[in-house]
């Protein structure tokens, strides 16, 4: 449920860059995208998500730009702001 809660508010950052991809792709393709990230090549697969994310969506004529932008948001909003949430609240324990 995690997962699917994560990719359908990564698709709707994907609809607010105007990226009209169908929802079933639009999930399939993300985590194929989280799978290859999981290389630890990188912290957090930055960068390894975003080339993935480029070529997976290639066949979508989505600007380059969009695809980084939306993947290096969903980062922010699904993982550094929760991570910063717990730790004012780990420092309030």
């Amino acid at each position: 449920i995690t997962w699917i809660i994560n990719y359908s508010q990564t698709f709707l950052i994907a609809r607010s860059l105007s990226l009209n991809i169908p929802y079933i792709y639009f999930i399939t393709l993300s985590s194929i995208s989280t799978i290859i990230s999981l290389i630890p090549i990188t912290i957090a697969g930055l960068g390894t998500r975003e080339a993935a994310l480029l070529v997976l969506f290639r066949s979508f004529n989505i600007l380059p730009e969009k695809i980084v932008s939306m993947s290096l948001i969903s980062v922010v909003t699904g993982i550094f702001l929760p991570a910063l949430v717990g730790f004012f609240f780990s420092l309030k324990k």
